[in-house]
């Protein structure tokens, strides 16, 4: 840690670097994944190539925000399974927080977690249909994410 701290290399880069490493293997995983889907909708007449594609960009982007919460997590935090726990732990309060919104539907906090949903940003795509707020929505997630961790970075940098 504190030879990457020390080196020549900005913080935006090592945080960069960290986050482009762990999107790239999500990536590769994903891409592999999706060729035995294609390969069967060659010898199908009526395959969905909407829905197959809209779950991958969804996928993708679902998982470069949860990544980026992933990292700044681990930013936060010395031990590497206290790192793994604590997104574990913030996944499966975003795959769950549509449930707990509609039980506090009407109220101020039910709007918020709507808001915040990840999985009813989802939705859109396993259906098919290509939404641009929810990609500028996962987006904005992982560039406040990958920011977030920057700048804690740079604060253990001068302390």
């Amino acid at each position: 840690d504190q030879a990457l701290i020390t080196a020549p290399v900005s913080v935006t880069g090592i945080v960069m670097g960290k986050f482009l490493a762990a999107f790239g293997v999500y990536f590769i995983a994903n891409t592999l994944a999706l060729l035995p889907a294609i390969t069967m909708g060659f010898f199908s007449s009526a395959f969905p190539w909407g829905i197959l594609f809209g779950n991958y960009i969804g996928t993708l982007l679902y998982g470069a925000a949860m990544i980026s919460i992933g990292v700044f997590i681990s930013g936060l935090t010395i031990s590497q399974v206290i790192a793994a726990i604590g997104t574990f732990v913030i996944a499966i309060f975003l795959m769950f927080v549509d449930q707990i919104a509609s039980a506090l539907s009407g109220n101020f906090i039910g709007t918020i977690l709507t808001w915040i949903s990840f999985t009813s940003r989802y939705d859109t795509f396993t259906q098919g249909i290509f939404s641009v707020s929810s990609c500028v929505y996962f987006i904005s997630v992982a560039a406040v994410f990958v920011f977030l961790t920057a700048r804690r970075v740079e604060s253990r940098r001068w302390n």
